[in-house]
Parts: structure tokens; C-alpha cells; sequence
């Protein structure tokens, strides 16, 4: 049904009438499945609310794709399949590929490492590609990013996480890989058009908004001693654990620290992953710990 190939025959017809009619999928239903239910029913500006809870639906694909995909896949960089594009129903999915091809159209001499590209976002800066997506409006909040849809907010996985680090109002196209749906090429809105940072950082937190250039409090502390906690602290599996409970490291990166062997290359991967925000939840976690404790009065005093 996924084809992709400019044209949906009679028998796509058939095939998409009984699928909508199947919905909503099942827990135990393949990521394939999800990932169509959600390319078909997520709401653009011309259509109807939708009747489905989306967030249930991308936790439902986000398990499913624990279970079938997530041995193999463990820490790998996933590309994106599909985005939404212009058109209804199937007309609408557009696969990789075809956004890949314009931008080879108006590269033609550029050597292409698709898994590289596709994080550096630079194939949306070519017009042609950016004519072919829909673009979603949304916001980023306590370093995540949501797709607003009518009174909702709907939570998807960012693209680059160092797009969060700052509260705002923003868009964005959303694409889907085999584990849900993510946010590429997130731009700020106008001022304009715009809520201050402090209204929406407002709804959530009381503290004021830290740029990457105020470096105060816990951030300040992690950036000021990283040799010595990259040397000194052991117990990095269950700052891992507390880091990715808290969301301020992705399942990806989890997966990949992990699996590193020492500590020490872990918790220099670690202090790479992680923002402004997360960089004071690691000091947080950091004075938590009993055993952690020593370590950081020592290192407060010595500043």
C-alpha cells in the first residue's frame, strides 16, 4: 500500500477502505501498521479533528517497536521512511526517497552519506523538497518538542536535540521512522506570530529559561569539572537509568552508553548528549546520590 508512486490504484482503494476500517489497531500490531494509522489520520490545517487519542497511538508504536525491531536496531541512527505531504489519504505520504532524489536534482556533484545528511537536515533547505511537506506547528517545552493539533499537544521525538534547548513556539515537518513520529528542520516562529519564551516556559516551570550562554547553577558546575567526572564517577548505569526516566537522553543513546564498557567513556558520551537543561538534572542526580556525594563537595569547594 506504501508505494509511494504517484498514483493510488483500485486495489489501494480496497485495501485502504478496510484498513480505516480495522481502526484503532491493537497493542500487539506490527510498527508498520502504526506508522500508517498515524500517516493517515494526523490532522493538517484543512482537515476534521481527529477521533483517535495520537498519543496513545505513538506510545503504542514506540512499544511495538521495542518488541520487533529494537534488538536489531539498538543505537543506530534511524532514517526516516515517510513525511506528510500536500494531497489526502495515500496521496499524501511521501517516502524518503522521492524527497532524496530532488535533493541529488540540485546536488548533483555531492557524495551523499544519507544516515549524515538526514540528521544535518540540509536536503530541507532545497525548495522543491520543502513544496512536497506540510508544515506542522507546534512547541518546544522543558526540552521536548510537541506538535499542537486544535487544544492538544502531541509529543514527537526531535530530529536534533539541540534544537530544545530554548522554549518557543515552533514548526516543523514531521517524518516517521519504523519507531514513531519525529520532528526534522524545526525553525522558530516569528516574533509576531510568537508567545514569549516566558509565557510558554511559564505553563511548566518557574525558573528562568537558560540559553547556552548562561551557563549558571548545575550547568556551570558540569561544565566546570567535566575531567573530573569523566575520571571519578562510577555508578553511571544508574545515571543513565535517571537521565533517560527523565527524558533527557533519548532510548538511542541509552541503548548506545550502555553498551559502552567503561565508565569513564561513558560518562564522557554522556556529558556530549546532553543540553543546557539536562546538564542541571545530571548535577540533580549527581547530589542525589550517596555515594556521589564526597565527590561533589569536593569539587564545589575547590571553585
Amino acid at each position: 500500500m506504501l508505494r509511494n508512486m504517484g498514483a493510488i490504484s483500485p486495489s489501494d482503494c480496497k485495501h485502504l477502505a478496510a484498513f480505516k476500517q480495522r481502526m484503532p489497531l491493537i497493542p500487539n500490531d506490527s510498527p508498520e501498521l502504526h506508522m500508517l494509522a498515524l500517516l493517515l489520520c494526523w490532522p493538517t490545517g484543512s482537515e476534521a479533528k481527529c477521533v483517535l487519542d495520537l498519543n496513545e497511538f505513538i506510545r503504542r508504536m514506540h512499544r511495538s517497536y521495542e518488541v520487533a525491531y529494537k534488538i536489531h536496531f539498538r543505537s543506530r541512527y534511524l532514517r526516516p521512511l515517510f513525511f506528510i505531504g500536500n494531497g489526502e489519504d495515500l496521496n499524501r505520504i511521501v517516502h524518503r526517497k522521492v524527497l532524496e532524489n530532488l535533493f541529488l536534482q540540485q546536488n548533483e556533484e555531492t557524495k551523499q552519506d544519507w544516515s549524515n545528511d538526514w540528521s544535518k537536515e540540509e536536503i530541507f533547505k532545497v525548495p522543491e523538497v520543502q513544496a512536497r511537506l506540510v508544515k506542522v506547528e507546534g512547541v518546544v517545552r522543558n526540552d521536548r518538542v510537541f506538535a499542537s493539533i486544535d487544544d492538544e499537544e502531541i509529543e514527537v521525538d526531535a530530529n536534533r536535540q539541540n534544537s530544545l534547548w530554548r522554549p518557543r513556539r515552533v514548526s516543523f515537518y514531521l517524518g516517521f521512522t519504523i519507531r514513531g513520529p519525529v520532528a526534522f528542520a524545526i525553525q522558530t516562529k516569528p516574533a509576531a506570530e510568537d508567545k514569549t519564551a516566558e509565557e510558554i516556559s511559564g505553563m511548566d516551570r518557574s525558573e528562568p529559561e537558560q540559553t547556552p550562554d548562561d551557563t549558571t547553577g548545575g550547568q556551570q558546575f558540569v561544565d566546570l569539572h567535566q575531567t573530573d567526572l569523566i575520571n571519578r564517577v562510577s555508578d553511571t548505569g544508574a545515571i543513565l537509568n535517571k537521565l533517560k526516566d527523565g527524558g533527557w537522553i533519548s532510548e538511542e543513546n541509552y541503548e548506545a552508553l550502555g553498551s559502552l564498557n567503561k565508565a569513564q567513556d561513558q560518562m564522557s558520551g554522556i556529558l556530549q548528549c546532553l543540553t543546557s537543561g539536562g546538564k542541571d538534572a545530571l548535577y540533580e542526580i549527581l547530589k542525589g546520590m550517596r555515594s556521589m556525594r564526597p565527590l561533589i563537595a569536593e569539587l564545589e569547594g575547590s571553585e
